[in-house]
């Protein structure tokens, strides 16, 4: 995925100077000066209200869906736990050469590719992390290696911060009380 894939207000803020909010956001991920937070993307699902009472939402959430069921779209609703959904999106620096994770030779960045990372839910949104990270080539030890992003562990779809979460739960709340997972 080239920079020219990512959104126009996403593209154009690689030349921006970073707000303070995004600088926050930076320091609770601590991540270098070398990776910018652009912005995020907030969609929000708004609850179904009751004609008696209007000021009371109807639990639980829902959401209309278009699946693919056997070759055939099929618009569903679907329940969630969730309020809606924030993406945050994050780019490392570009750079002509970066080190090898292998060898700790120079590589040049052979393309760039976009992430996506479970994050700790925010006010009621399940928060996801998308990076847009380097893909290496090394010519010296003639592997293709990927830049790690620092807020996950390698070849794992959501930040530490989300495992600690999910192990404290585990830790203080009951079965019953973590109830069904939603994806």
């Amino acid at each position: 995925m080239a920079l020219k894939d990512l959104p126009i207000d996403i593209r154009n803020g690689l030349q921006q100077k970073e707000t303070t909010e995004n600088r926050i956001i930076r320091a609770q991920l601590h991540l270098s000066n070398e990776w910018k937070v652009l912005g995020k993307t907030i969609v929000t699902d708004h609850p179904e209200f009751d004609d008696d009472n209007p000021g009371i939402p109807l639990l639980p959430m829902t959401r209309e869906k278009i699946m693919t069921v056997n070759g055939k779209q099929v618009k569903a609703v679907v329940e969630s736990r969730y309020a809606g959904e924030t993406t945050i999106h994050i780019v490392h620096e570009r750079q002509d050469m970066y080190r090898c994770p292998h060898c700790k030779a120079a590589c040049k960045p052979m393309c760039y590719e976009l992430r996506r990372y479970r994050h700790v839910d925010d006010l009621n949104h399940k928060c996801f992390l998308e990076v847009h990270v380097p893909k290496l080539i090394c010519y010296n030890c003639g592997r293709t290696p990927q830049l790690r992003f620092p807020a996950s562990d390698p070849e794992s779809r959501h930040t530490r911060e989300f495992d600690r979460e999910i192990l404290r739960k585990m830790k203080t709340e009951t079965k019953s009380s973590l109830g069904p997972s939603n994806k």
